[in-house]
């Protein structure tokens, strides 16, 4: 939703299973996910984008831009898409590829659930620890 929304829809108007929702409560996405072939988030700018692991949760292959602050870490060859911020060509070509391609929507879908399923706590802890080692160093360790 916003204030393209009514310049998007006239583009899409003679397209084919393009639907917009308007603004949805994050505790109704869930619901809406499954509905999905792909999840696309093409912000500029994004601090992390939480909103893509709970897509990727749901097993849908994403596409996003290089402004999502966790794309980095989530979107690789075996879950998704990631293009340069604001290259419309760039996010043109990921589409219609994956438009095109079922089979690669289901490897894709199958890639993101189970990257983002090995995501627990204990990995996140585990993962801050070795941060902190490689910024620390022997430094912080006890006499």
């Amino acid at each position: 939703d916003g204030e393209l929304r009514e310049a998007l829809q006239a583009q899409a108007r003679d397209v084919p299973d393009v639907h917009f929702l308007g603004f949805k409560n994050q505790s109704e996405l869930p619901e809406i996910y499954p509905g999905a072939d792909v999840f696309v988030l093409p912000s500029r700018s994004e601090t992390f984008g939480l909103v893509l692991i709970e897509a990727m949760l749901a097993g849908l292959p994403v596409v996003a831009s290089d402004g999502v602050g966790c794309a980095e870490d989530l979107v690789r060859p075996d879950t998704g898409r990631l293009f340069p911020r604001a290259d419309q060509g760039a996010l043109t070509r990921a589409l219609a590829a994956l438009c095109r391609d079922p089979a690669e929507r289901a490897r894709l879908g199958q890639g993101s659930r189970a990257l983002v399923s090995r995501w627990t706590f204990t990995e996140a802890t585990r993962g801050l620890l070795q941060a902190l080692d490689a910024v620390v160093g022997d430094a912080g360790a006890s006499p």
